[in-house]
C-alpha cells in the first residue's frame, strides 16, 4: 500500500472532526485528501473500532484483533488526536485538560451513539477491550439459556453469531413488534429471515417484551439466573440475557450552547446541506444527527455530503468553483443482516429483490466488512501499518510535517504538540 506525500497545510483553514467512527472519519479522509484544509480529527480513542465485527468478537474474542485499527495511516497531512471534547462551543471546542479552546473554521460533530457490550462499548483502551470480549464469550460459552431482547438487526445477528458456534443452546429472541427488524422492509425479507431462524432454532417470540431499566440497557447484557416475564404472561428462563433494545446519539459536549438545535430524539438537528439550523461552518452527520435511521452505510453517504459542502463554501467565492453545495437525499432502505458466515438475508432496494444465504455471506457474513474498513482507514488487515509498530515508511518527514499542522491548530510549542501526538490528553 503506497503512501502519499504530506504537504504543509498549517495555514489553511482549520477543520475539527469531533468523532472517529465512520462518519468521522469519512469526512476526515475526504477532506484531508483535497490538501485545501487543516484537518484535526478528535476522538476519545487512539484506533477506530470497528463495531460491525463487535458481535462476533464476543462469541469468537480472537475476531477483536480484526476490529482494532490505528488512525495513524488515515490522515496524509492533518492529524488524529486522543482526547475527550468537553464542550463545544460557537467560537471554539474546549478538551479535557486543555485550558484554551480549539478555534475552527469548520466544525463536523460525528460523535455517534452508545449502546451497551456486547454491540458497542465504552472502554477506550485496546487491552481492556480484547479482556472485555472475552469476558463476554465465557460467558456465552457456559451458558445454556439465552435470551435476546429486542428483534431488531443487532438482536437477530447476535442470535446467528452464537448459533453458529454453539450449535445446542436455548437461544429466544422478544421481539416487541410482530415483525422483526424495522417497519418497511419487503415481505420476501421478513418470510426468508423467519425460515432461516426456524431452520437455525432460535425460538423467536413476537409481539412479547420486558421492560428493560436503563442500567440493563447500557450494561448490554445480565448474565445471571432469572425467569423474565413477558408482556403476556409468558415465562422465559435465562441464564444469560442480552438486550438489543436501541441506540443513544451522544450529543453532551453540544448541548450546553446549542441545546435550542436538538430534537426530542435527542439528535442533531440539520437542515439539507447536513449544517446545524443556522450554522453554516458547523455540521452534524452520522447517528448524532437527526436525519434517518442510524446505520453504517447511511452514516458514510453522509460523511461524503458533508465533505463535499465544506469545500463547496471554500469555493463560493471562486468564478468557476470545483464544488458546489449538494442537498442530501435520504437513502434506500439498504439491510444486510448476516447470521454468522454462512446465513443471513439481504434487501437491495434500489434492485426491488431480496437476497439470501450465499449473497449475504459474500458480501458481508464472511468477514464483516473488515478488510473494507482497514481499507477506508489506509491500511490493510493482512500488513498492518502504524507508529506503534515501526512501520511507516518516512517516519521522520512524514511527522514533521504533520507536526507543524497540528502545532498551528492547538496554538502550543512544538514539543507539547508532539507529546499530544503520541500519547494524547487524558479521557476521564
Amino acid at each position: 500500500m503506497g503512501e502519499a506525500q504530506s504537504k504543509v497545510v498549517s495555514h489553511y483553514p482549520t477543520v475539527l472532526v469531533i468523532g472517529g467512527g465512520a462518519a468521522g472519519t469519512t469526512v476526515a479522509r475526504e477532506l484531508d485528501e483535497s490538501g485545501r484544509l487543516n484537518v484535526l480529527l478528535i476522538e476519545q480513542r487512539n484506533f477506530y473500532f470497528h463495531h460491525i465485527g463487535a458481535l462476533r468478537s464476543a462469541v469468537q474474542p480472537e475476531f477483536i484483533k480484526k476490529c482494532i485499527i490505528p488512525y495513524d495511516m488515515l490522515l496524509t497531512n492533518g492529524n488524529s488526536l486522543k482526547a475527550k471534547v468537553k464542550e463545544i462551543t460557537p467560537e471554539g471546542v474546549l478538551l479535557n485538560a486543555k485550558v484554551l479552546p480549539i478555534a475552527y473554521d469548520y466544525l463536523v460533530l460525528a460523535t455517534g451513539s452508545t449502546y451497551g457490550a456486547p454491540a458497542k462499548t465504552k472502554i477506550m483502551e485496546k487491552t481492556k477491550l480484547a479482556s472485555e470480549y472475552k469476558g463476554i464469550s465465557m460467558k456465552i460459552k457456559v451458558a445454556e439459556d439465552i435470551v435476546i431482547m429486542g428483534g431488531g438487526v443487532l438482536g437477530v445477528e447476535l442470535a446467528g453469531e452464537i448459533r453458529e458456534v454453539y450449535p445446542d443452546k436455548n437461544i429466544t429472541i422478544l421481539s416487541r413488534g410482530y415483525k422483526l427488524l424495522e417497519p418497511g422492509c419487503s415481505k420476501d425479507l421478513y418470510d426468508d429471515l423467519d425460515y432461516q431462524l426456524k431452520e437455525l432454532n432460535i425460538k423467536v417470540m413476537k409481539g412479547e417484551s420486558c421492560e428493560v431499566t436503563p442500567e440493563q440497557k447500557e450494561a448490554g447484557h445480565l448474565a445471571e439466573k432469572k425467569t423474565w416475564v413477558t408482556s403476556k404472561g409468558t415465562e422465559v428462563k435465562a441464564d444469560l440475557t442480552f438486550f438489543c433494545v436501541g441506540m443513544t446519539p451522544v450529543i453532551n459536549p453540544f448541548t450546553k450552547h446549542f441545546g435550542n438545535h436538538v430534537s426530542e430524539n435527542g439528535r442533531v438537528l440539520v437542515n439539507e446541506y447536513l449544517q446545524v439550523e443556522d450554522q453554516e461552518k458547523i455540521f452534524a452527520c452520522g447517528d448524532c444527527a437527526e436525519i434517518e435511521s442510524m446505520t453504517h452505510s447511511n452514516a458514510f453517504e453522509q460523511a461524503k455530503c458533508v465533505a463535499n459542502n465544506i469545500l463547496a463554501l471554500e469555493d463560493k467565492d471562486k468564478e468557476e468553483p470545483e464544488f458546489e453545495m449538494i442537498s442530501y437525499e435520504k437513502q434506500n432502505k439498504l439491510l444486510m443482516i448476516p447470521l454468522g458466515t454462512e446465513h443471513g438475508v439481504t434487501q437491495f432496494p434500489f434492485l426491488e429483490m431480496v437476497v439470501g444465504e450465499k449473497m449475504t455471506s459474500a458480501v458481508k457474513g464472511e468477514d464483516l466488512l473488515v478488510s473494507k474498513a482497514w481499507s477506508a482507514l489506509r491500511n490493510d488487515v493482512d500488513d498492518p501499518k502504524s507508529i506503534e509498530l515501526g512501520t511507516i515508511e518516512n517516519t521522520e518527514g512524514r511527522h514533521r510535517i504533520k507536526l507543524a499542522n497540528i502545532t498551528a491548530i492547538l496554538d502550543v510549542l512544538p514539543e507539547v504538540a508532539e507529546g499530544l501526538m503520541l500519547h494524547g490528553l487524558p479521557v476521564y
